[in-house]
């Protein structure tokens, strides 16, 4: 007699789960090559998708379009994601971040609004460092760009 169809179905998902985690170059590489080759295709099933779940997609939009936080976490994320960075936080622990600095810059001690608010990363993401929210400081458009790549110790010196 056969395995039980439940046993079976989750030990193919966790196959295909292993099997993107060890091939994810490869297989990012693969879709992308899809999607500039077929663009109208993509463009169809997208279409389709939103027609059959309205009300997920309007949910999706609804949590995201004017969410500025959403969006820098989500960059973030996959600027981690590039450097094989460790770590993920949310828009919620991000400004909690920002709360527990008194919405002042880490590095001037200037205040800071939702418009020249930036996100930094104490250990950069290209010199090893993660995206835990530990590493995550606010900081003015200022600070941010002088800083660049250097870790905080390095531009604590350089001011």
């Amino acid at each position: 007699m056969g395995k039980p169809k439940s046993w079976t179905q989750e030990y193919w998902r966790q196959y295909q789960r292993n099997w993107y985690a060890t091939h994810r170059k490869q297989e990012s590489e693969r879709k992308k090559k899809f999607y500039r080759e077929n663009p109208q295709l993509v463009l169809e099933r997208v279409t389709s998708w939103r027609q059959r779940n309205p009300e997920h997609y309007q949910a999706l939009i609804k949590r995201n379009n004017g969410d500025r936080h959403y969006k820098s976490a989500a960059k973030c994320k996959r600027r981690a994601r590039q450097h094989n960075a460790s770590g993920c936080h949310s828009s919620t622990q991000w400004l909690a971040r920002v709360g527990y600095h008194e919405w002042k810059c880490y590095y001037c001690k200037a205040e800071l609004n939702d418009a020249t608010l930036t996100k930094d990363h104490r250990i950069p993401l290209v010199r090893g460092g993660t995206n835990w929210p530990a590493n995550l400081v606010p900081a003015c458009m200022r600070c941010n760009v002088r800083k660049h790549t250097r870790t905080e110790s390095e531009f604590a010196h350089a001011l």
